[in-house]
């Protein structure tokens, strides 16, 4: 018999318990700190509306920190045949000079088909590999870090958004898993 005050020692099977329940416990916190919540209403959604059907003016809404000159006839031709090029289909080639704002513009013109689903699938394609890794790093960053995306798309960027710069969080959406080519 064991002394007085001394509790019996545990048993394996005491362990094998505690183990489980404290590896609940542990998934549990996880879960919670890895979900992302409700996604927050569209803050402005006469805002996104209006820049549905225009890219010129989705560009200037969403980029003014891209697009901040005034625009020049050929760049209004540019984005006028972009437009038709998203919204009707086509193919398109345009020369300008350098720095005059043409990866700006495929790249904008990218995200705007994407996020209102003008288009299903956007590819970049850049002159090489290199070149075309950056334009996705671009959009990339731009769908993670600006406000009025993140804002206006809440259903795209906010997850993006959530994931502060770790591409390798696993993100949960009420309690599923967030996935990056999800058919959902």
């Amino acid at each position: 018999m064991a002394p007085r005050g001394d509790k019996p020692k545990p048993t394996a099977r005491d362990y094998e318990k505690f183990k489980a329940s404290q590896a609940e416990i542990s998934r549990q916190r996880s879960e919670a700190g890895r979900d992302i919540g409700e996604l927050p209403p569209v803050a402005d959604p006469a805002r996104r509306a209006a820049c549905e059907h225009d890219l010129r003016l989705f560009a200037e809404t969403y980029f003014p920190h891209r697009f901040n000159l005034a625009w020049s006839d050929d760049h209004i031709r540019a984005i006028e045949k972009l437009q038709t090029c998203v919204l009707d289909g086509g193919l398109f080639a345009y020369a300008m000079p350098r720095g005059t704002g043409k990866t700006s513009l495929a790249e904008v013109s990218a995200l705007w088909a994407g996020l209102y689903g003008h288009r299903t699938y956007v590819v970049p394609i850049g002159a090489t590999q290199e070149l075309g890794n950056a334009l996705v790093e671009s959009i990339k960053t731009e769908l993670e870090t600006n406000e009025r995306l993140v804002e206006d798309f809440p259903e795209v960027c906010y997850p993006i958004h959530s994931l502060e710069g770790v591409g390798q969080r696993r993100l949960l959406f009420r309690g599923e898993l967030i996935r990056q080519n999800s058919t959902k």
